[in-house]
């Protein structure tokens, strides 16, 4: 039976990016490249070496993180197009904070992470308080939001007292607040000799390996643990499919989607500390746009059926795709672009279902009325 339930849930997904695969390598064979050493490289670029393994791992904390987001925002019915902007006000936090406080290594990452989980947290419950306050829809709020974020981040370009002079770049953040692991111990004595002795961890030394997938993982157990093992996850379920229904049950409606955005937005909030905190150069850049985080967050979480689980192998999956396609580019010849195909027409065939039995209960609902006005 538990098979049964596991097929119906995630045949859709399995379909959808072997369809995904298939289509993008007709447009490879279309414009003149061999989607078989196109994709062979691509694997390469994933399994053939250590490092590109642990990069795969490490740059798939922030990806899982903001899917994750908009997953647990979906199974409390919101949607939270706001991860965005969420994730900007993280780094924003872990750039102030890592440059200024000085505390003991590790107390202070663990204070920007409090931070800037709590920040991204207010920023997101601004979306959940006007929706509930005023009766905004939360996509236009957040929408909104996501550029006052940016805006923001600019704005922080403008503090003297941050900046390196000659590069449009913030200072680095110390040593005690990065989360990466080993960072730089490659190119001490130590790190030299034992990388002489071993080119298996030399490989690995030169990664930017880091806590952040340790940190998506437990975020995603915990927001598993919360939903179907409490009290208050049980709410915020009923809500998800029925918000009437649960303000008749005696439920509190309005906390309950400010608290599920304040917590959606914690989760990209931690994304983007993770980014900056475990990820050289350490510093905060001027952005001319979005760096994408949100919006990929979005497929990353529909390609998981919105399963706070299925998030980290979501995220590791788009993070093996988008590694690999350097290779690909650099062996074959393949342009970068295919990626974003294959990642387009992979969500196409998913919303697929989605689309079929929203027109068929909108169909079944038209053919009730007619009867209804005909009788």
């Amino acid at each position: 039976m538990r098979r049964l339930e596991f097929a119906k849930r995630f045949m859709p997904t399995v379909f959808a990016l072997f369809s995904g695969f298939f289509v993008g390598a007709l447009f490879l064979i279309l414009t003149g490249y061999d989607p078989i050493r196109s994709y062979a490289a691509m694997l390469e670029g994933v399994f053939s070496r250590p490092k590109y393994l642990i990069q795969v791992i490490s740059k798939s904390a922030p990806l899982a993180l903001t899917g994750l987001s908009v997953a647990f925002a979906f199974k409390c019915g919101l949607f939270n197009i706001g991860s965005e902007g969420q994730y900007t006000i993280g780094v924003i936090v872990a750039t102030l904070l890592g440059t200024k406080l000085s505390l003991p290594f590790g107390v202070h990452f663990i204070v920007i992470m409090l931070a800037g989980m709590i920040f991204a947290g207010i920023w997101g419950a601004i979306v959940g308080f006007l929706k509930v306050k005023f009766g905004i829809n939360e996509v236009v709020t957040a929408i909104m939001l996501n550029w006052i974020a940016l805006h923001l981040h600019r704005y922080v370009f403008s503090f003297p007292w941050l900046l390196v002079k000659n590069i449009d770049a913030s200072q680095e953040i110390k040593e005690t607040a990065r989360s990466a692991i080993l960072h730089g111990f490659i190119a001490t004595p130590k790190g030299q000799t034992l990388a002489a002795k071993n080119a298996f961890l030399a490989d690995i030394l030169k990664t930017d390996l880091n806590f952040g997938i340790f940190l998506a993982i437990g975020a995603a157990f915990a927001i598993h643990h919360l939903l179907n093992s409490t009290t208050k996850g049980f709410e915020l379920r009923a809500m998800g499919i029925n918000q009437e229904a649960s303000r008749f049950a005696g439920m509190n409606i309005k906390r309950n989607v400010i608290l599920s955005m304040f917590i959606s937005g914690a989760i990209s909030g931690l994304a983007g500390v993770i980014q900056l905190t475990g990820f050289g150069p350490f510093r905060m850049t001027n952005l001319a746009a979005f760096e994408g985080y949100g919006l990929e967050g979005i497929y990353i979480a529909l390609v998981a059926n919105c399963s706070p689980i299925g998030c980290i192998a979501s995220g590791l999956f788009f993070s093996a795709i988008k590694c690999g396609s350097a290779l690909m580019q650099i062996e074959v010849g393949t342009p970068r672009e295919i990626i974003k195909i294959i990642t387009g027409l992979i969500i196409f065939f998913i919303a697929i279902p989605f689309a079929y039995k929203l027109i068929a209960s909108k169909i079944q609902k038209t053919k009730k009325d007619t009867i209804n006005h005909d009788e």
